[in-house]
């Protein structure tokens, strides 16, 4: 079952462009199955002292795998050193005589470095919460259980040389399997969530700021223009233009001109609250939509042009921001026409003699 696993998962792993975390999981799977022969192997009492200390290193090294397939996923380098302690480790412990010879002490000690590695694979789970939710609620279930199996068998053994439940090796790899079986599944579909999640974060947001598109800005506004004529409430749009923009690309180069745009995201993120919502319409245009009255809107769009104007560490002169703002008060709970409205009024903003912010 763990090589079917493992060559499904590799497989998975090269129709994903060659997915470097499922590539870690599939190798985690392989070492599972070569540990658990080893301890089959050594059942039949072929060579004991040799499969004890290797097929727990190809056991440990599969945990920590399987720990570094969720590291990865989320975007971090593989720690080789934290990989080859656990299972090095026990290499060192099984020289010991004392260790190696009483079965408690090898219990013990493979139980604790499987809880480091467990411990650290539910701290990389945690991470991927706000990505896959259902998925990460699977995985931490296994985790759980298997962390409790693992905590129960560090209880010390009574006079008789047993716990009160001292689990047998053939239900330890019935367990262990489980939980091969769990992880891989569970990781397979946070994958495939993630993946689902990140098409659908490109597909509403612009690449270059981060903000929302303007795709995202037709959802969200009629959104909220639903709500607040059912609940009642305020509503208006800021409509801004970076003014002398294609001056900044032609004179100081496209990078120049994308770092101003990345700026004035970053001045629309810093001045907004939490319910108000802002998107990049395309080129030098940005949108607004403040759940607020008009005065309020006012006094935003000032201090948004304000805070802009003071962004003097991009060197391309100095910077300003035409802005039109409309509210449902007086043009209606319409979006086209609130974003049409709002633009007369940037522009009138421009004919103004730019930087500043202009009302219907």
């Amino acid at each position: 079952i763990l090589l079917l696993l493992a060559v499904f998962t590799a497989l998975a792993a090269f129709h994903e462009g060659r997915s470097h975390a499922l590539l870690w999981m599939a190798s985690g799977l392989l070492l599972a199955a070569l540990g658990y022969m080893l301890q089959f192997a050594r059942l039949i009492n072929i060579s004991p002292a040799f499969m004890v200390v290797w097929g727990n290193v190809a056991l440990i090294l599969s945990q920590a795998c399987m720990w570094t397939n969720l590291r990865v996923f989320g975007g971090k380098a593989a720690r080789w050193v934290v990989i080859v302690a656990g299972p090095l480790l026990w290499v060192v412990l099984c020289q010991w005589q004392d260790f190696a010879g009483s079965i408690y002490a090898r219990i013990a000690g493979f139980s604790l470095i499987s809880l480091v590695y467990i411990l650290w694979t539910a701290k990389e789970v945690w991470a991927l919460r706000f990505i896959a939710r259902r998925p990460v609620l699977l995985l931490w279930l296994v985790l759980i259980e298997h962390a409790l199996y693992y905590a129960y068998r560090l209880l010390p053994f009574n006079s008789a040389g047993i716990t009160w439940f001292s689990p047998s090796i053939s239900f330890t790899l019935f367990e262990g399997l489980l939980f091969s079986i769990g992880l891989a599944y569970g990781t397979l579909i946070v994958v495939r969530d993630a993946i689902e999640w990140r098409y659908c974060h490109a597909s509403l947001h612009d690449p270059l700021t981060g903000l929302p598109n303007r795709r995202a800005l037709f959802e969200k506004g009629k959104e909220l223009l639903t709500k607040v004529q059912e609940q009642g409430g305020a509503l208006a749009i800021l409509m801004c233009d970076l003014d002398n923009f294609k001056r900044i690309n032609d004179q100081y180069g496209h990078d120049k001109g994308d770092k101003v745009l990345v700026a004035f995201a970053g001045v629309l993120s810093h001045n907004l609250r939490q319910e108000d919502f802002c998107a990049r319409m395309g080129g030098e245009e940005f949108v607004v939509i403040v759940q607020a009255d008009s005065q309020t809107a006012l006094q935003l769009a000032e201090r948004i042009r304000k805070a802009f104007a003071q962004a003097h560490d991009l060197s391309v002169g100095q910077l300003g921001v035409s802005i039109g703002v409309a509210d449902i008060e007086t043009q209606g709970h319409n979006l086209d026409k609130l974003l049409s409205c709002a633009d007369k009024a940037m522009y009138r903003a421009k004919e103004s003699g730019r930087n500043c912010v202009a009302w219907p």
